[in-house]
């Protein structure tokens, strides 16, 4: 089995998180799996996960953002998380860091949030 390098984006509920990995379909099988557990490295990700466990393993996507070769994964990990918060905002974005338009790592201006905030819609749970 061929493994696919690159850069991928996760969306539940609004949120996002970028990453980047050696083998796509592993770190996807990563992420299910540790949010399932309740052990996501990115506290903000869990949280939002735990808004609705049931719906969310149904509603969460990942996109492969970049298929790249591996010694360029950091380099464009960082690009996309760059483009990604300008699209969408840093306040939805669920990686631990940002990047600034130097390149340098910086923690996240939004590390704590309140997912409970978020309203699903009262219908939310049809279709199951």
């Amino acid at each position: 089995m061929n493994k696919t390098s690159g850069v991928y984006r996760l969306d539940l509920f609004g949120y996002s998180y970028v990453g980047k990995a050696s083998d796509f379909e592993k770190r996807k099988r990563q992420h299910l799996g540790t949010l399932c557990w309740d052990a996501h490295h990115s506290s903000k990700l869990q949280k939002v996960w735990d808004i609705d466990p049931d719906l969310a393993i149904n509603t969460i996507t990942f996109s492969l953002l970049e298929e790249c070769s591996p010694e360029v994964l950091e380099q464009r990990e960082q690009h996309w998380i760059n483009r990604t918060v300008d699209e969408i905002g840093p306040e939805v974005i669920t990686n631990f860091y940002l990047y600034d338009e130097h390149h340098n790592k910086y923690n996240n201006p939004f590390p704590f949030f309140e997912p409970e905030l978020l309203v699903l819609p009262d219908n939310h749970r049809e279709g199951k």
